[in-house]
């Protein structure tokens, strides 16, 4: 989508659970800045999710407004909603197909693995319709490479892969302007799900604001771990991707609020 007007860079988180939890939506979010709109994964309930969490922005947003989609790993709590958005861009607005900024391991799977089974025909000889599809017919790839910066729109991406159990990647993104003004050098970091890694935080200290997700251990990051890093890191970061048992009333850390509009 592009916006009607310049905005600064801007986050609005759509949800900020983690896989199994029934207390808020799965973590996604949208990444605003000059005229351009990018949304970060695709949970399911989408359509609702939309609705209910972007209305505070000045123009309401729904699926026909994602024109771009950085995908950031293949977990169902991020790409669940895939299927809905695409289905409903071709058959119910006949809206051209999205762009899904992605990496190679990723794109390889995304339609033989995940969206092919339910998506590549409609079979129904009952009725006389007897259709085949491809990727193509609903979506754009575009490939992205780790340590190469890349524009969606106005917004300038650097990603960085996480420690986690399939290929994934966390990011930083600011506004891409020449000759820069300060509000341009402001920076906003996301670390995904990772493990807890040193060399991430370093990537992602350079933001002024960071969204890191802060689950049990194993697989993603504890608490405990972020609650170590020095003040100054920790005075950046909100978390989010949260378990139902996490503690959000002491919690020591800013919790992220979705359908709430961040200012970076």
């Amino acid at each position: 989508m592009t916006v009607s007007s310049q905005r600064p860079l801007e986050v609005l988180p759509l949800g900020g659970g983690d896989a199994f939890s029934s207390k808020d939506y799965y973590t996604s979010m949208i990444v605003l800045g000059g005229r351009t709109l990018c949304q970060v994964d695709c949970p399911d309930p989408i359509h609702k999710v939309l609705a209910e969490r972007a209305n505070c922005l000045e123009e309401p947003i729904s699926a026909r407004h994602i024109d771009h989609i950085l995908l950031t790993h293949l977990h169902g709590d991020h790409c669940g909603g895939l299927e809905s958005l695409l289905f409903y861009r071709k058959f119910v607005i006949d809206a051209p197909p999205p762009t899904i900024h992605t990496i190679a391991e990723i794109a390889e799977a995304l339609w033989s693995e995940k969206l092919a089974v339910s998506m590549a025909g409609t079979h129904m000889p009952e009725t006389g319709m007897d259709q085949t599809f491809n990727a193509e017919d609903f979506f754009r790839i575009r490939l992205i490479r780790p340590g190469a910066p890349f524009l969606i729109g106005d917004l300038r991406f650097e990603i960085r892969r996480t420690i986690h159990p399939v290929p994934t990647f966390g990011f930083r993104v600011r506004l891409d302007e020449t000759p820069a003004p300060p509000a341009a050098n402001r920076m906003f970091g996301y670390s995904c799900d990772t493990v807890f890694d040193k060399d991430h935080i370093l990537f992602l200290s350079k933001a002024d604001l960071i969204f890191h997700e802060c689950s049990h251990g194993g697989i993603h990051t504890a608490y405990s771990e972020l609650l170590a890093l020095s003040p100054e890191i920790r005075s950046k970061i909100h978390v989010l991707h949260l378990a139902d048992d996490f503690d959000r009333e002491n919690s020591e850390l800013p919790i992220v609020k979705p359908g709430v509009l961040y200012a970076v």
